[in-house]
């Protein structure tokens, strides 16, 4: 009504004077309304509510004042004076950019509480690595952990027990995690061959409905609300410890970002993982040592002494057969031997002067020969394979040596 009126009167400046009279507005009423309540009342409570009326009015006054504004800068554009509006288009800009700065305040709340779960799960994933005792216990806490950062129906672990028995240890974690686990792992293993598993840091799934090799289980997944998935492989010195499989409900959600972190779980949990096996190798290897000494002391035959040696060495060691020979100073005698998985009278080969056998008795020296087709001790005898010769010593006396 105010605009009306003034363009009757000063139609050059109603705009200017309607945006002054709805601010004046605004703060005659956001008064009017502070005065109200501190006359009418000492309760704080209701001079609280009516000093918040008051600012209502005030912020709703805003929006004509916004309009008129505007509009005075339209009007302006299509009579073509540049000159006139470019302070307007100034304070536009800066308009813009304070919404430009809001948002980006608010992107940048989000990747800060982003990265403060990161560092969290990072945090709490290198306590348990610490802390564990066990490697189930370990990769079901890994699992509940990852489920909780992402909000994943579906984490499951593998990881290695015994390679030779092929003994795998899983954790299954996630509210699907039960019903989808069997689906899931079918899929990946059809789609997803072990060789690119090795080969690559992380296999990323954006879209199941869309990539080759899961056609098949598309509507399976679909019901169950599955859009993506990653596996992340865990490895320790280029050895393949397990695998970690993870399934979203959102396409597209494994970022750059989320990888990384995913990949320095899988990190850290094999270097968890290789330090429990190593304990428990440790462990197993210290009992076959004690029973080795109770059989040697059981008998105090020279002979049995040694193949009891040379039986849990092998027990140790993943070799294939193992000889001791004993040596009085110049020349080699042969102890004792166990190939083909039993003991045998005879040396699989005797030692030859200048071969291996005697270069470690007559340096009492350790000597390792990685790859004997090609190492010029055994070029007159080249055969496939490697072969370790260790030094029995008494003292700084050396009495035998065993390969």
């Amino acid at each position: 009504l105010i605009y009306q009126f003034i363009r009757k009167v000063w139609p050059r400046r109603a705009v200017w004077f309607a945006c002054l009279s709805s601010v004046v507005a605004g703060w005659i009423m956001t008064l009017l309304f502070a005065f109200i309540g501190y006359a009418s009342t000492t309760d704080r409570a209701w001079i609280l509510s009516t000093e918040l009326i008051g600012w209502a009015f005030s912020v709703l006054f805003l929006f004509p004042f916004v309009s008129f504004y505007l509009r005075y800068l339209k009007r302006q554009l299509d009579r073509g004076r540049w000159g006139q509006t470019r302070g307007l288009r100034s304070s536009l800009g800066i308009i813009h950019s304070s919404l430009n700065l809001g948002t980006a305040l608010k992107d940048l709340e989000r990747q800060l509480l982003q990265e403060s779960e990161a560092f969290r799960l990072l945090y709490e994933v290198r306590d348990q690595v610490l802390h564990a005792n066990e490697p189930r216990e370990l990769i079901q806490d890994i699992c509940e952990l990852l489920v909780s950062f992402g909000g994943y129906p579906l984490v499951w672990i593998e990881v290695i027990h015994d390679k030779i028995e092929s003994k795998k240890i899983t954790a299954l974690c996630g509210k699907e995690a039960r019903r989808l686990s069997d689906l899931a792992k079918e899929a990946v293993i059809s789609a997803i061959s072990t060789d690119a598993i090795e080969e690559n840091e992380a296999i990323v799934i954006h879209t199941i409905c869309k990539a080759s090799g899961f056609e098949q289980y598309r509507d399976e997944f679909a019901a169950c609300g599955i859009q993506s998935a990653a596996v992340f492989p865990l490895r320790m010195q280029n050895r393949i410890l397990g695998t970690i499989y993870i399934f979203s409900a959102e396409k597209g959600v494994f970022e750059d970002e989320i990888i990384e972190v995913i990949s320095i779980v899988g990190d850290d949990l094999s270097h968890g993982i290789a330090r429990l096996q190593m304990e428990r190798r440790r462990g197993e290897e210290f009992e076959v040592l004690r029973r080795a000494s109770l059989s040697m002391i059981s008998s105090l035959e020279s002979k049995s002494v040694l193949e009891n040696i040379l039986k849990h060495t092998l027990d140790i060691v993943s070799a294939d057969d193992a000889h001791i020979f004993l040596f009085d100073g110049k020349e080699i005698i042969f102890g004792a031997a166990n190939w083909a998985g039993s003991e045998n009278k005879e040396p699989y080969s005797k030692p030859r002067p200048h071969g291996l056998t005697y270069k470690v008795a007559q340096s009492g020296k350790p000597f390792i020969v990685n790859n004997t087709a090609e190492h010029e001790l055994f070029r007159d005898d080249p055969w496939d394979g490697a072969i370790v010769g260790m030094p029995l010593k008494i003292g700084e006396r050396t009495v035998g040596v065993m390969n």
